[in-house]
């Protein structure tokens, strides 16, 4: 975005400028025509549109693609600071937990209360008395659970209701063998797998709309460096006033 509104505003500075000082007025007593005016404005918009181009469709998603990867290994890293003391936390590791004390620092949880519905026919609610995250780091990945003690395990599934007391049970949250990355949003993908993505004849109607959205948008932020070129251009010239400078704007 930034791109080309600061080439908009650019050529609207030097043309406006151009045209207070009367300037344009003079060039055209030379000869010169309008295009060949708009001919070094309009040469900065095609550099700005590969630029711009370049920017939407590789660096802009390499770098969210970046941040969503740093994202995601902060909060395996910091596990604890997801859950509040007295709040349900959502989203964490697809679970819903309550816990009516919270140590984030040793990882520690007291009264534990947790909804697991990841099996939509079958979901699972786990009750304890306490809790504590443990986390293993390796060369080779990173293994996490969440050990709790003390409880009981209530799984629905159909009509019937199962209940099952525990003195030790643990939940694992990933392990050093399962660290697939993230999988990348749309505003990670770069042209190519855009492009690849959308070949695909089973791809879910609304993620192929998301998805055109995304890719359609790119080429509208790139191409605009052309459009605002010419406009800033137009915006620029079509005033000889020396007290209007703002008619441009």
């Amino acid at each position: 975005v930034i791109l080309p509104m600061s080439l908009l505003f650019s050529v609207l500075l030097t043309y406006t400028r151009l045209s207070q000082d009367s300037e344009i007025v003079a060039m055209k007593t030379l000869g010169l025509s309008l295009k060949e005016l708009a001919a070094p404005a309009i040469l900065l918009a095609v550099v700005g549109c590969i630029l711009s181009a370049q920017t939407s469709f590789y660096l802009g998603p390499w770098g969210n693609r970046q941040f969503e990867v740093l994202i995601h290994d902060l909060s395996r890293q910091k596990m604890g600071a997801a859950i509040k003391e007295g709040v349900f936390s959502e989203g964490f590791f697809e679970l819903v937990v309550y816990a009516n004390k919270v140590d984030t620092r040793a990882g520690k949880l007291k009264d534990v209360f947790i909804y697991d519905e990841r099996d939509s026919k079958s979901p699972v609610t786990i009750i304890a008395r306490h809790g504590q995250l443990e986390q293993e780091n390796s060369s080779t990945g990173q293994a996490a659970r969440l050990v709790l003690k003390n409880g009981n395990i209530h799984r629905t599934h159909d009509t019937t209701y199962t209940k099952v007391d525990f003195e030790t049970y643990a939940i694992n949250l990933f392990d050093k063998y399962d660290l697939t990355e993230k999988e990348k949003s749309a505003p990670s993908l770069t042209l190519p797998e855009l492009r690849e993505i959308l070949k695909k004849p089973d791809l879910d109607p609304k993620e192929r709309i998301q998805l055109q959205v995304e890719f359609h948008r790119r080429w509208s932020l790139s191409l605009a460096c052309l459009v605002f070129g010419l406009l800033g251009v137009g915006l620029g010239t079509t005033s000889n006033r020396r007290m209007a400078k703002t008619s441009g704007f």
